[in-house]
């Protein structure tokens, strides 16, 4: 096809009722003020000007960031078609200026595949038309103009094998034509991803159609390029059983199960998990699933309840509920080989793991504890504690401050007064003390006040009182070996450091700072004169107190010098993120997980960070990235309907 018979076909189609004159080959530039030299597009708008592609908005404005309409992208393509396959691109205007391109296309079959593909993507209902004078979405320009030219006259130059933000949403054949124009260098997408932008507000600009018209038109101008790969591969979920839903349940995986649901020809929904490759390994025939624990799961069906192992099979079947003829009683796993049963009324009890009832159902609640241990109570008031075999072992007089053993200790109030329990439900530490800290034992000390006089003290496992810490107004529970208490001398507070022995740890670097937090991995946040920084275990200051606003987010700090201002990022060394992340509200929208920070950005798509701030992944994920401990994610796309697992290659 010869480049003039391309300008003229898109010279009268592309940009459309513009004031300004085409510019004649040999004009060496454009009049546009509004395309700075140094935009990307600058060279393509000057191409299409010079080559008769496209006029201005104006005589000195070409609007780069203005939109092309449906009805405009049909004229595009059915002209180059026209001229591409031996005809003149003379397109009759037919009722509206557009009928005839319109009637055109569809007597190609190109209309109907572009429409596919855009339903497919981007989840729109079949009856789906697009309006001619509404702005073109890149997607729909791109797929028409994949059908506009023999696939000959588009000899492959890349070799882009997927498109970041279209796997699997559209049919093998519509992604096939988009691979196309970006093997062709026609396509280079948006960022060095090569993502092609098929989110619903992601309309084609001017500036980008001018880049496609002059690459269309000149082969020269194609791009050769390479895409960076995320790290991660990317398969869709959904699509594993009829009508099955995934997005509005858990986006995580569980034990390397997704939990998801399904309707019903009766509009009713059923429940089950699938596996991380999208197979149905509990049936989605369920009215109720629970969360997966410690390989098992509840469920129910027709008032009838059991509890399933990640297999699907049947591991407890619970017996039949008085309360309510024709159910059986709820089951769920509560953990320690323990199933928690309940009542339609409200009540609870306990069966072993062979399936045998340990305790009646008749409690207000009960809490597994322990392989040995069970606390149970009536009508919300205290527990009783009773072992493996349903034995009551204590009496009802027991309020659980936790629910978990830390140093082989539970911390407990009995009268008023805290005390441990051990994993047996005996009185390790008698509850004599007016206060403990809420975190129990940790590094195998536990921070207590024995007398009504709020004075402190350590204790170890055995209860004896390891460092006398009456002397100090305030005091932190040992964490990483190191535990900051607060003294007052001269009526201010100063802040101290103690090591497990009582011994002050380094008094040298204590004394200069106002105040030192809880040490976590080996760096604990410090504060002088109201600005924060870090120090570590090891006495080095790694950030230097400076930031009216500083904190840790997960394995990294952050701190600003005023409020409003942007955050400096460093790892846990101190060592300030190199690039910068560009993680405007970090307190709402970044987590952490597997390794990786997630920040949900301003649309609020998400992108996925390494932890040197290497950005690994372009914004597409429509929901936080909810990594396991293995590098799996639940994720939907930002645009096309779909979820998909993201995994770590």
């Amino acid at each position: 096809m010869k480049k003039q018979f391309l300008a003229a076909a898109l010279a009268a189609c592309l940009l459309l009722a513009g004031t300004g004159a085409a510019a004649a080959d040999d004009t060496p530039a454009h009049p546009f003020t509004d395309v700075p030299a140094d935009a990307w597009y600058a060279g393509t708008v000057e191409a299409a000007y010079r080559d008769g592609l496209m006029k201005g908005d104006s005589a000195t404005s070409f609007r780069p960031e203005g939109t092309v309409t449906v009805a405009e992208a049909w004229m595009i393509t059915a002209r180059l078609h026209s001229l591409s396959h031996g005809g003149d691109g003379n397109i009759p205007a037919g009722k509206a200026w557009y009928t005839g391109a319109q009637q055109y296309l569809q007597q190609q079959g190109i209309l109907d595949k572009a429409l596919q593909t855009l339903r497919e993507a981007q989840g729109y209902i079949d009856s789906y038309q697009p309006d001619p004078d509404k702005a073109a979405s890149r997607l729909y320009l791109a797929d028409l103009l994949s059908q506009a030219l023999p696939p000959e006259q588009l000899p492959a130059i890349n070799h882009i094998t997927t498109i970041p933000d279209l796997p699997a949403a559209a049919s093998a054949e519509g992604a096939a034509r988009l691979l196309t124009l970006y093997n062709a260098g026609v396509l280079t997408g948006k960022d060095e991803w090569g993502t092609l932008g098929v989110a619903d507000a992601d309309n084609v600009t001017r500036a980008e159609t001018a880049a496609m018209a002059v690459r269309l038109a000149e082969p020269a101008q194609r791009k050769a390029f390479t895409v960076r790969e995320m790290p991660f591969t990317v398969t869709r979920i959904d699509n594993a059983a009829p009508g099955l839903d995934i997005t509005m349940f858990l986006l995580e995986v569980q034990e390397g199960l997704i939990q998801c649901g399904r309707t019903t020809p009766d509009s009713n929904w059923r429940y089950g998990y699938i596996n991380t490759e999208g197979k149905p390994v509990i049936p989605l025939e369920y009215d109720w699933v629970s969360n997966v624990k410690e390989g098992y799961v509840g469920v129910s069906k027709n008032g009838r309840r059991a509890v399933l192992d990640t297999q699907g099979n049947t591991a407890y079947t619970p017996p039949k509920d008085p309360a309510a003829p024709g159910h059986t009683y709820g089951a769920t796993y509560g953990g320690h080989g323990m199933f928690l049963l309940s009542s339609e009324d409200g009540k609870w009890g306990v069966a072993d793991r062979t399936g045998k009832t340990v305790l009646p159902v008749q409690y207000g609640g009960v809490s597994v504890l322990s392989g040995n241990l069970i606390a149970a109570n009536r009508d919300w008031g205290p527990y009783a504690l009773f072992d493996a075999a349903g034995n009551q072992i204590s009496e009802a007089a027991y309020s659980l401050t936790q629910h978990e053993f830390h140093d082989g200790r539970m911390l407990i109030q009995r009268d008023g007064k805290y005390g441990f329990l051990d994993e047996n439900g005996n009185e390790a530490i008698p509850a004599q003390f007016h206060y403990a800290s809420y975190n129990g034992f940790s590094d195998g000390i536990a921070l207590v006040t024995p007398a009504e006089d709020g004075r402190f003290a350590y204790i170890d496992t055995a209860g004896n009182i390891v460092i006398n810490a009456t002397q100090y107004v305030s005091a932190n529970p040992f964490s990483g070996g190191l535990a900051a208490v607060w003294y007052q001398e001269g009526g201010d507070n100063h802040c101290r450091v103690l090591q497990k022995d009582g011994t002050p740890w380094m008094p040298e670097v204590t004394a200069r700072y106002d105040s030192i937090d809880a040490f976590k991995d080996g760096a604990a946040l410090v504060s002088k004169d109201g600005l924060g920084g870090v120090i570590g275990a090891d006495g080095t200051e790694r950030i230097a107190p400076q930031y009216e606003d500083f904190t840790r987010f997960g394995p990294l700090f952050a701190g600003r010098r005023v409020v409003g201002a942007p955050y400096t990022f460093y790892n846990a060394a101190g060592e300030a993120l190199s690039p910068q992340p560009d993680w405007r509200y970090p307190t709402d929208r970044l987590s952490f997980a597997a390794g990786y920070a997630v920040y949900e950005g301003t649309e609020y798509n998400s992108a996925v960070f390494s932890l040197d701030g290497t950005q690994l992944t372009p914004y597409i994920f429509n929901s936080g990235v909810n990594f396991n401990d293995d590098g799996i994610a639940v994720i939907s796309l930002y645009g096309p309907i779909g979820t998909y697992v993201l995994r770590a290659k």
